[in-house]
This record gives structure tokens, C-alpha cells and sequence, in this order.
């Protein structure tokens, strides 16, 4: 007898080995969905069900129960559906909504926009009208803007190389660059730093050195900047030449914690 999908080594097997929409369990897991929550949690589930229908038909997805990541899905077909067939102005309205969308995972968005914003003059991107191409630059700097991974090169690599076209373009055909390429984003990062909008600024602190001088011993106390300490960076060279000697400060908390522990280890010796 075969092992049955609830099984949870059966159920691994099919997490890890069996992708995509075009097998029976799907609709399986679809079908029971209450029952697979409750034996591997809904974010299991729900993950599973969001891959396996990432390039199913429409009329498939909408036909499975509701899950983190139909949504997503759904609207990810419909704007390929419009790529596909040449319907540029349609398919970046929906862009524009999308990325405001607080239903989807904006990250996840912005890893595959990245797809359809890759500007190459020696494939297609040369038969665009300029102010087809200048459009869809707008949203190759949103991409750039927006992609946080910083060991994800490529995106920025596309950024540079259609902005160096649009203006080879723009040149060539005398059309002036219109305005939304080089002003501030009307949504997303709104500066081209790749730093996260939810990371911090690293707080100030302050630093106490010890530096050897004449067989003696000073503090210096600087305000430094934690960034400063993590670049690579010559900060000592930010330390003045002549430094005035201070009576050392004693580590009275440290001095006591060891006082205590040197008795503690003679009363050991003495029983």
C-alpha cells in the first residue's frame, strides 16, 4: 500500500521533492486544506501551496481554497499575461499598484519585477519608442531602488546600463529625458542608498582608550562614531598628536570582583 500525503515523512518527500501544479496533490492539500494546517501549521502549507501554484493557469489557482500567497500569485499571472502579449501601458498601471499594495510582500515583488525591467537594446528593448523606453527605466530605477539584498549586483547593473541607453537614446533622437527619471520616487525608497528603510542609523558612543606613553598610562576619551570603528578606515590617525596625561581611573567594579575571587581561592588553599 502506497504512504499517504498526511504522513509527515511522506509529506516532507513531497515538499522537497515534488514541485510545481501538474501533479495530484495540490488539489489534495487544496481539498483538506483545515486538516494539513492542522498537521504541519499554515505557514507550512501555505508555503508549499504558494509554490507549487507560482506558474499555474489562473482558472487553477482561483479553482484551490484561500492561502497566504493565492493573492500574490493571481496578480503575478495577470501582469506576465500582460507582458506577454505587448500590452506595455496596462501591464505598468498595474505595476504602479501593485508596489503600493500592502497585501503582497513587497520584497518578493521587487525580486520579480526585476525580471520584466531588464533593459537590452541587442534583444527587443531597441524597438520601444523612447517614451516607452524612458517608462520602463521608471521602473528599472524602482527595482534598484528597492532591491535591499546587497549582494544582488545585477539589478543595479541593469540601472546603469539603461540610464547610459536612454541617454545614448535621447541624444540620437532629440527627446528630452522626462522628469520622473531623475526626480524622487513617488513611492518606495525615495534615496538610491541601498540601506533598508526599517535599519537604523548606528547610535553615537563613547570610547576609552589606554595609551602606552612613557612607561605610563592615559585616558582619552572620544566621541566616535560606531560606524567609524567598523570601516576599514585609519581612525587612529583621528587621534591628536599630543594627548594631556589624566590620572588613570581605576576599575573599581573589576578590582572588587577580583579582590573577592583571589580570597575566595585562598580559603580553598587554607581548608
Amino acid at each position: 500500500m502506497g504512504g499517504k500525503l498526511t504522513d509527515p515523512k511522506i509529506w516532507e518527500l513531497y515538499v522537497e521533492c515534488i514541485g510545481g501544479y501538474n501533479n495530484p496533490y495540490v488539489k489534495e492539500v487544496a481539498d483538506h486544506y483545515d486538516e494539513f494546517v492542522r498537521l504541519f501549521g499554515k505557514e507550512a502549507v501555505d508555503a508549499k501551496l504558494t509554490e507549487a501554484t507560482a506558474y499555474a493557469p489562473t482558472e487553477f489557482t482561483e479553482s484551490l481554497c484561500n492561502f497566504d500567497g493565492k493573492y500574490y500569485n493571481l496578480k503575478m499571472a495577470e501582469l506576465t499575461t500582460l507582458f506577454q502579449q505587448n500590452k506595455y501601458d496596462e501591464a505598468w498601471d498595474l505595476v504602479d499598484r501593485l508596489a503600493q499594495d500592502k497585501n503582497i510582500d513587497q520584497a518578493k515583488f521587487v525580486k520579480a519585477l526585476s525580471f520584466y525591467t531588464r533593459v537590452n537594446p541587442d534583444y527587443n528593448d531597441n524597438e520601444l519608442t523612447f517614451e516607452q523606453l524612458a517608462k520602463k527605466i521608471k521602473y528599472t530605477k524602482y527595482v534598484a531602488y528597492n532591491m535591499y539584498e546587497r549582494d544582488e549586483a545585477m539589478p543595479h547593473y541593469y540601472y546603469a546600463t539603461a540610464l547610459e541607453y536612454l541617454i545614448k537614446r535621447a541624444q540620437e533622437e532629440g527627446k528630452q529625458i522626462p522628469a520622473y527619471i531623475y526626480e524622487t520616487p513617488q513611492y518606495g525608497k525615495e534615496k538610491y542608498d541601498m540601506r533598508h528603510p526599517l535599519l537604523k542609523q548606528k547610535p553615537k558612543r563613547e570610547i576609552f582608550l589606554a595609551l602606552p606613553e612613557k612607561d605610563q598610562c592615559c585616558n582619552l576619551r572620544l566621541l566616535i562614531n560606531a560606524s567609524l570603528i567598523n570601516t576599514s578606515a585609519d581612525w587612529w590617525n583621528f587621534i591628536p598628536d599630543k594627548i594631556p596625561y589624566q590620572t588613570p581611573r581605576l576599575p573599581t567594579k573589576n578590582l572588587q570582583r577580583d579582590t573577592d575571587q583571589k580570597r575566595s581561592d585562598t580559603n580553598l588553599f587554607k581548608r
